[in-house]
């Protein structure tokens, strides 16, 4: 059956028009976010189709609607999963620069490194090393997520002072969080805190070293301007 066309007595149907999109839009994050759960749950080879679609409360042919492909839908959850890292780590930030220290910063990205969206990410990061296109896609996250910690390092560097000694501890920090986190198994929570506790202690007595001259003051002063800009 062929739409309509509008006339005077039938104008266009935007109101309609806006609540399908809308709707629509809906049951595409809602199948995005029950792919990063299904991720994190069960790993990526048993993030099925079906596991997603039971995930999501939605049907199959909602599914194949809107993602014909499994790569379709995996290509939306790294593009959502990259979105939402780099939201949160921007909220956290603003909520911690007022007279931050690089303590809480450290204990900052430990806790961005929590929870079900990294959980997925290391996921598709195995996943990655047989896939070159999820390979790509993967960098290309990860590249959005340094740009965001090189203008941090920016931001708590001194006046005057070159920002790349931050940037590199910064670095050193989320790369140490990340390889700690991915050895460990979910259930060993007991030795990753302790492994945590360590690795922090030499984070701290690293930056007391190599950011001598940029003191904790120095560091909070950059954050309060950060939250003024």
């Amino acid at each position: 059956m062929t739409e309509a066309v509008p006339t005077p007595q039938s104008p266009p149907r935007r109101g309609a028009r806006r609540s399908q999109e809308q709707r629509s839009a809906r049951t595409r994050e809602q199948l995005v976010w029950a792919t990063i759960d299904c991720l994190a749950r069960n790993g990526f080879h048993d993030a099925t189709g079906t596991r997603i679609v039971r995930g999501a409360g939605l049907s199959r042919g909602a599914l194949t609607h809107h993602f014909p492909s499994h790569r379709d839908l995996v290509t939306a959850a790294v593009q959502h999963l990259s979105e939402v890292r780099i939201e949160v780590a921007a909220r956290e930030l603003r909520d911690i620069c007022a007279g931050g220290t690089l303590e809480q910063l450290l204990d900052l990205l430990w806790r961005l490194h929590q929870g079900p969206l990294f959980a997925a990410t290391i996921e598709l990061w195995v996943a990655a090393r047989a896939d070159r296109q999820l390979s790509g896609q993967l960098c290309a996250l990860e590249h959005q997520v340094q740009v965001v910690v090189k203008d941090i390092a920016v931001q708590l560097t001194p006046d005057g002072t070159s920002p790349i000694p931050v940037q590199g501890w910064i670095f050193t920090a989320v790369e140490s969080i990340q390889g700690l986190l991915v050895a460990n198994p979910p259930h060993g929570r007991t030795l990753e805190s302790e492994q945590w506790n360590r690795v922090r202690t030499h984070l701290l007595r690293t930056a007391q070293h190599s950011l001598a001259d940029q003191s904790t003051a120095a560091h909070s002063a950059s954050f309060d301007r950060c939250c003024r800009r």
